[in-house]
């Protein structure tokens, strides 16, 4: 089936394609504006290269582990092995306190318990051949009991006068020094 464009059809047709025509053939004001504001083009070979990037910010760091290591024990501390800025690993010695008198109470919880351990072995065959009561014997067992324990507790307070680190790190300040008296409550050293 033909269709038949009617005269009225063919001279919006024609007027289309002529304008079309005119686009095409002749540049307008409108295409002279483009070309004349298009931008130079630089070409340039591609190659690889550092590049350095600084970044710059403000701000405040903060340790992942911090510690304030206080001695356990009270004294005057006789040695300072670290100083500010210094990296140190966990167990480290940071410091030494007067241990004089501790030590001397070391070797008397020595003394006394080796005294008691014999007095106790003593008792312990005299009970066996029964010239001893078993009161008797259980009170050397508790002597006995009471001086490890002693001796423990001294051996304790003997190794705390060798301020270690609790962990490892940057020793960041050091608030103490040689010849300072330190208690278990005043903080000797921030460690991050």
């Amino acid at each position: 089936m033909e269709r038949d464009i009617s005269k009225s059809q063919r001279i919006p047709i024609c007027a289309v394609g002529i304008w079309l025509i005119w686009l095409l053939l002749v540049p307008g004001p409108v295409r002279a504006q483009e070309q004349a504001s298009a931008a130079p083009v630089v070409v340039s070979t591609v190659r690889q290269e550092w590049v350095a990037e600084n970044i710059v910010l403000i701000g405040t760091t903060e340790a992942v582990h911090a510690s304030t290591v206080a001695a356990e024990v009270a004294g005057v501390v006789e040695a300072f092995s670290v100083r500010e800025g210094d990296y140190v690993e966990k167990g480290a010695l940071l410091a030494k306190l007067g241990d004089r008198e501790i030590r001397l109470a070391m070797d008397q919880s020595t003394a006394r318990l080796d005294k008691v351990r014999k007095d106790y072995e003593r008792a312990r065959s005299l009970l066996a051949e029964g010239l001893i009561s078993k009161q008797m014997h259980q009170d050397l067992s508790l002597q006995l009991t009471l001086a490890k324990a002693d001796y423990e507790l001294a051996r304790k307070r003997l190794e705390d006068t060798s301020v270690m680190a609790p962990i490892s790190g940057v020793i960041t300040n050091r608030s103490v020094k040689v010849g300072d008296l330190v208690t278990t409550t005043k903080p000797s050293t921030p460690l991050s």
